[in-house]
């Protein structure tokens, strides 16, 4: 019994951990509390909008938008629309993840999964959902392509209590998944 209670409070200590490695960046590029980003920034489309979450270990740009799409959308015209709106201050860049970056979003353990599946609730995306509000416990496109089959990408799935190494799966690439782009040009 003292086992299982301490890996479930070192899992909750290692997900909170994980929440603090994100700073919220608005709209314009500005980061929260600095220019005219307030300290604690809402969602939303104005310029002093919460839009993107910066990785700190990686120094990654992501959006926090969960767009829609096939693979083709994911890959290229979803981040062309980011890059023409000049999203969170980057006019070019915004691009599908990798399969190795979009793992390091995911959260491995969270309270409260078991308790939603119980419920027949729709529980919360395994990611950091103070810096990620608009996650889906879905499936989420990388802009890897399955070697061994062209017609099939990565994709990763932001659910609790699933394991695949890491959550990792391929499929076809003209199915709609969600997409959280990312920028490197910071």
């Amino acid at each position: 019994m003292y086992r299982i209670i301490l890996l479930c409070c070192l899992s909750s200590v290692s997900y909170a951990a994980a929440a603090t490695e994100f700073i919220r960046i608005c709209n314009n590029g500005d980061a929260a509390g600095q220019g005219i980003c307030p300290a604690k920034p809402q969602p939303g489309e104005r310029p002093h909008d919460w839009g993107c979450s910066k990785q700190r270990q990686t120094g990654l740009l992501w959006s926090i938008q969960s767009l829609h799409g096939t693979w083709a959308a994911a890959t290229q015209s979803l981040p062309q629309t980011l890059d023409a709106a000049a999203h969170c201050g980057l006019a070019r860049g915004w691009r599908a993840p990798t399969r190795a970056e979009l793992l390091s979003l995911q959260a491995r353990a969270q309270q409260g999964w078991l308790s939603a599946l119980r419920q027949a609730k729709q529980p919360d995306a395994a990611i950091a959902n103070a810096y990620f509000p608009a996650t889906r416990s879905d499936w989420y496109w990388s802009a890897d392509t399955l070697d061994a089959d062209p017609a099939y990408a990565w994709f990763v799935y932001f659910a609790h209590g699933y394991s695949n190494q890491g959550n990792a799966y391929s499929g076809y690439k003209t199915a709609p998944h969600y997409v959280h782009l990312v920028n490197d040009n910071r």
